[in-house]
């Protein structure tokens, strides 16, 4: 057949990341963790993060309720990550109402105007995000702008990660009748890179109507683009011609995990399988195959890139 060689496979990931006060005096969000908590979620955090926001307007002079025309105008912002894609904001002004407030999420999205009343409350704000990224969070009152960063990890399931592919040479092999375009040795797309000496798109048999499928030669290695760890939940596919066997590697080197793929799809046109892995902190996967000549084929995945740390 005109498919040969090695391969390489898949994931990404997710990262995500905390806050970061704008305010001169205040404090790191993510350093708020109380005694014996290891990590940064629960109501202990939270309650931590609104100590560390108290402390700030009392530093700043904002504390407890202050007419706005009894101080020079001031405003803070501060921001906390209630889970890895919502963020909630906390502000403080006392700018009058004349001047008016906003603060921005930094995704496109509306701008929350922030009325200012004659006796300034900390204000709260909570907001999701669609997509994961770093995202600048930004209150202005006037010419006066604070700002705090935001990094959103939205976990994504069915990447449908081929499905955009087009092509005008297809070409029909095997005794189920798939079709075949072929790929260069690296094809990337939606962060990730597949590599192998081999790489072909197939789509129809043994595939969900309307799915394309990336097959790679054995070995063959995923990664993300970036050259980031991700994480996979979930990954749909199937052996070509042999057995494949598909190893998560992690920064060290050192095995994650494996899943064996025998549900042969050349031949015998069977329906990609969906494995459930919970694979973490992946640096690349790599497929080999019994025999050693033989391919993967990738239908789809769960999976999330890491962010760097803000």
């Amino acid at each position: 057949m005109k498919i040969t060689a090695p391969l390489l496979l898949l994931p990404l990931l997710l990262a995500a990341c905390g806050t970061q006060n704008a305010a001169p005096a205040a404090t790191h969000a993510n350093a708020l963790v109380a005694p014996g908590q290891t990590t940064a979620t629960g109501s202990t955090y939270v309650e931590a993060f609104e100590a560390s926001v108290q402390r700030d307007l009392m530093a700043l002079g904002l504390s407890g309720s202050i007419s706005a025309q009894a101080t020079a105008p001031k405003s803070y912002l501060n921001v906390l990550k209630v889970n890895e894609s919502t963020a909630r904001a906390y502000m403080k002004t006392t700018y009058p109402t004349t001047t008016g407030c906003a603060l921005d999420w930094g995704d496109n999205t509306a701008s929350t105007k922030i009325t200012t009343p004659s006796v300034v409350a900390t204000d709260q704000a909570d907001h999701t995000y669609t997509q994961s990224g770093t995202y600048t969070v930004k209150l202005t009152c006037g010419t006066d702008i604070k700002t705090s960063t935001f990094a959103a990890v939205v976990p994504v399931t069915d990447l449908n990660l081929f499905d955009d592919f087009t092509s005008t040479a297809w070409f029909t092999e095997g005794a189920a009748k798939a079709e075949f375009a072929t790929l260069p040795t690296t094809y990337s797309t939606q962060g990730f890179k597949f590599l192998s000496s081999s790489n072909y798109m197939t789509r129809k048999a043994g595939l969900i109507s309307g799915h394309n499928a990336i097959i790679i030669s054995c070995v063959g290695t995923v990664q993300a683009t970036s050259g980031a760890l991700f994480d996979v939940k979930t990954l749909t596919g199937s052996s070509v011609l042999q057995n494949t066997t598909v190893t998560a590697y992690g920064a060290d080197n050192t095995v994650i995990g494996s899943t064996v793929f025998s549900n042969e799809h050349y031949y015998a046109g069977a329906p990609a399988e969906t494995r459930t892995l919970n694979w973490k902190n992946v640096k690349r996967i790599e497929n080999t195959c019994n025999g050693g000549y033989g391919y993967l084929l990738i239908d789809d995945m769960s999976a999330t890139i890491q962010l760097p740390p803000v």
